[in-house]
């Protein structure tokens, strides 16, 4: 039999629209799947010159949600831990309106540290500048950086008790020199907090502090007590008396071209001969040492994807984009111009024109797809693809999709009209039941799945024939998570 015709809905309300549109699809497709399954998509398309309005109402079983495309910025972090590499990181953020004090905290998130030991930074060529103004948008810094990189240096606990209006922010930049005489630079140059009215003692005290682990972990020397164990004081005072003058000290200010000045080792006060806004920098040169004391961890750093899901990570709260920002993405308004332009029946032409996709309902079980997949060119002869990675975190249960609705009710409540008004003003709460992980790329890769038991509540990993039960819910969540399937309860 022919299809129904859909009538004139010219000026008509969005419930007359969506009640026919669904009517005439019920002529056709009624059954219990589609009283589970089905929703509906509100779709709205303006003429952008004239300004006249179409909308159309179409049913869905599954909600292809877009992932948000995410600029990148590079970021080298170093820990407060001079034992460990520093990070190389490419941070991703969302939108032009993301800035430098949204960075600082994602840099916090993702690696699970405090936001107030993090210091965001400008390093260049022998000089590094602290950011000072967090409200500036992230793109905008990137611009600026050009031959530069940006720096976030984390504050140990030590300095972070140090009160604000004392604390004065240093550069640190360190070198070796051979026995040739022979220089070589030992990675980025890194920032360190210190008293503004600390004696030069103290600083080479601090700054012996946070590189003594390669003397402890090499000194080839016996004593009693071990050299792992003496005090700061006197593990440095050993190191003179093996090896006079391990190292040297100086200070310059940032843009001054005259000579180094030399940090003797006494009582002197030479950082409050400076404000706390005037950016100083301390070279530190380690000489007349032997080999087996190892500086080369020092000159490369780590690449680190904070976004790769790990075996060992518990916080799901590190990852970066959320379902709640795929939905948004998804009702974003679309411009349709050249080749896509919209035929406007009020202009007799094509014209540009905005269209807009919202979820009008949704059903009872509600399945989304995360759109990981992008295929510019897929022929058979010439198959390109390419799949986002990006971590998605979605919740598992208490997952309330009433800001992204038109409607709350589920369309067969809603058009049969069985419902009290008041019944709309529920919220549409949903429940995790369901998830298809994907791993691999479009041409090959494999799928699991994780499913709740609809009487324990127990949740079972499906690989092929191996079925586990799952004891940890963290690994539900995870970038290959591919297709989601929600429960409303009733």
């Amino acid at each position: 039999c022919a299809l129904p015709i859909l009538p004139d809905l010219v000026n008509k309300s969005d419930l007359e629209i969506a009640k026919t549109s669904w009517d005439i699809f019920l002529k056709r497709n009624q059954s219990k799947l589609v009283d589970c399954m089905f929703g509906q998509y509100k779709s709205t398309i303006t003429c952008m010159e004239c300004k006249t309005t179409s909308k159309n109402f179409e049913t869905y079983s599954i909600c292809s949600i877009p992932i948000p495309y995410q600029k990148e910025i590079e970021v080298f972090f170093v820990h407060s831990n001079y034992e460990k590499k520093p990070y190389r990181i490419l941070l991703k953020y969302p939108n032009e309106n993301h800035l430098l004090s949204d960075l600082k905290a994602d840099i916090a998130r993702l690696l699970d540290k405090n936001i107030n030991s993090i210091v965001l930074a400008i390093g260049g060529t022998g000089n590094i500048s602290i950011i000072t103004n967090l409200s500036s948008p992230t793109a905008e810094t990137i611009k600026k950086l050009d031959k530069a990189y940006l720096l976030a240096c984390e504050i140990d606990e030590q300095q972070l008790k140090i009160t604000e209006s004392k604390r004065k922010f240093v550069g640190l930049k360190t070198v070796k020199r051979d026995k040739n005489g022979n220089i070589t630079k030992l990675g980025i140059a890194r920032l360190i907090c210190l008293d503004h009215n600390m004696t030069n003692k103290e600083i080479h005290h601090y700054l012996f502090s946070k590189f003594r682990f390669i003397f402890d972990n090499s000194w080839p020397f016996k004593i009693t007590p071990p050299y792992h164990s003496l005090s700061t004081e006197k593990a440095l005072h050993e190191l003179s008396r093996k090896y006079p003058q391990p190292y040297i000290l100086t200070l310059t200010v940032q843009g001054d071209t005259t000579k180094d000045t030399f940090i003797p080792f006494d009582d002197d006060q030479l950082l409050s001969r400076f404000s706390t806004t005037s950016e100083v920098m301390i070279g530190l040169e380690w000489s007349n040492l032997p080999d087996v004391f190892e500086f080369d961890i020092f000159k490369n750093y780590l690449n680190y994807d904070p976004y790769k899901q790990n075996k060992d990570q518990k916080n799901v709260e590190k990852n970066f984009v959320d379902i709640t920002d795929c939905l948004e993405s998804f009702r974003e308004p679309e411009e349709l111009k050249d080749n896509d332009a919209w035929y406007c029946k009020n202009c007799k032409k094509h014209q540009p024109a905005l269209k807009k996709l919202e979820i009008y309902s949704s059903p009872l079980i509600f399945i989304i797809h995360l759109k990981r997949f992008k295929g510019p060119d897929n022929t058979r002869w010439n198959r390109t693809e390419s799949k986002i990675t990006d971590m998605v975190t979605f919740p598992i249960e208490n997952f309330n999709l009433t800001p992204f609705l038109c409607n709350k009710l589920l369309p067969n409540q809603y058009f049969n009209g069985q419902v009290e008004e008041e019944k709309n003003d529920q919220p549409a709460v949903y429940d995790l039941f369901g998830v298809v992980h994907h791993s691999g790329n479009l041409n090959s890769g494999h799928c699991i799945s994780h499913c709740k038991h609809p009487e324990t509540g127990e949740w079972y990993r499906y690989d092929d024939e191996k079925v586990q039960k799952v004891t940890n819910l963290d690994e539900i969540i995870t970038d290959t998570a591919y297709i989601l399937f929600y429960r409303k309860r009733v």
